[in-house]
């Protein structure tokens, strides 16, 4: 994934039916039926790291695909769960409540309208998600580096994303 010029110019197709309009601590993210297959879109060029902790939050005004928002060690295509992605390089949430890699099921859930936090913390190596303030849980993070990222399916969906 060329992330240069993916963040050039501040708005860019990432695949047909996603694109992605980035501008300081803010982005949104933009999702249509035009997408092929699933796909995982990272946010930020550079990557983040230690030490202290990292966050972003993803407002989800208009939600008709199913998603998982996190963090990636390294830029990747494949949807953040194990089905698609294995269970190393990254640690992921997705709507329905999975926490991956931990493998848990928070009592969390997200659909439309609902805001999503995720923290990095590199001083403890781990992530931590919640809904609306409401922590939904955490999983484990051994990697230097991190990259805010939201997978998506083909579908209906509008992310509005601000950076911490």
């Amino acid at each position: 994934m060329n992330l240069a010029k993916l963040f050039s110019g501040g708005k860019s197709a990432v695949a047909p039916g996603v694109t992605l309009k980035s501008s300081g601590s803010t982005a949104q993210l933009l999702v249509s039926r035009e997408l092929a297959g699933p796909l995982t879109v990272p946010l930020k060029q550079e990557p983040l790291r230690g030490p202290g902790q990292h966050a972003f939050t993803v407002r989800m005004p208009q939600k008709g695909v199913r998603t998982a928002v996190g963090f990636v060690e390294q830029p990747r295509a494949e949807y953040l769960t194990p089905d698609y992605a294995g269970s190393k390089g990254y640690a992921s949430f997705g709507g329905a409540g999975f926490i991956y890699p931990a493998k848990s099921m928070s009592k969390q859930t997200y659909g439309e309208g609902d805001s999503v936090e995720c923290v990095l913390c590199f001083d403890t190596r781990r992530v931590t998600f919640s809904v609306n303030g409401r922590l939904a849980g955490s999983t484990p993070y051994p990697y230097a580096t991190g990259y805010p990222a939201i997978s998506v399916f083909p579908g209906d969906l509008r992310c509005e994303i601000a950076f911490e």
